[in-house]
């Protein structure tokens, strides 16, 4: 009986390609970047749909919670609304950005499973949609520091340049962070529950509602 050739198949084609084929996927999805751009507006337009004001809740909200809050937290603690009330209105909004975008982050992947299944669109694709509609998200909630800067006369105070600068790195250490959690969540589910509790403890730990020179 002749003996014939065994061939083994292998799942696996190599670090060399797969690294390549992840950096083409990143390419692509920059080239794609229309239709995150559509899918990213088309979430905003989605979830205020019937409202008579629509995203500009956010900012409604925000600028509620920042009057409430810094308000009391600054007779509480005993210090000057017009240094407290400021800081606290920063570090409010640039927290829900940051927390936002990891949080919806850690679930672009397992809440576009159906898409991403069915075609074979860039995976990073699904990333930047979530971290554009914090972006657009943010853009909402960044009138409240200018707002309150005009109350407490800081407006004119305000470095435009270094803020944008401070900004895009902002964005960009988000969005690594956003990958991250959504490559980590689909393999395991429960990392979204943890990611919500680190979150939650990290904002009382971090000096957002508190400064760091009045304990």
């Amino acid at each position: 009986m002749t003996n014939l050739p065994v061939y083994k198949a292998s799942g696996r084609r190599g670090y060399a390609v797969e690294m390549a084929g992840a950096a083409g996927d990143f390419v692509q999805s920059f080239r794609t970047h229309q239709l995150w751009v559509a899918l990213a507006m088309n979430d905003i337009l989605a979830r205020y749909r019937g409202s008579m004001i629509g995203p500009f809740w956010i900012t409604i909200t925000t600028a509620i919670f920042v009057g409430g809050i810094g308000l009391v937290y600054s007779e509480l603690m005993n210090v000057d609304p017009t240094a407290y009330v400021p800081w606290m209105a920063t570090g409010i909004v640039l927290w829900q950005f940051i927390s936002g975008m990891v949080s919806e982050g850690a679930d672009a992947l397992i809440s576009s499973a159906g898409v991403i299944r069915q075609t074979a669109m860039p995976l990073p694709m699904f990333i930047w949609r979530v971290v554009l509609r914090g972006i657009i998200n943010f853009l909402h909630q960044v009138v409240v520091i200018f707002g309150v800067a005009a109350v407490f006369g800081y407006l004119f105070k305000i470095n435009l340049p270094m803020t944008v600068v401070g900004l895009v790195l902002v964005v960009v250490n988000v969005a690594w962070v956003a990958l991250i959690a959504a490559i980590v969540s689909a393999r395991f589910r429960d990392t979204q529950q943890v990611i919500a509790s680190v979150i939650q403890l990290i904002f009382f730990l971090s000096p957002v509602l508190w400064r760091p020179q009045d304990l």
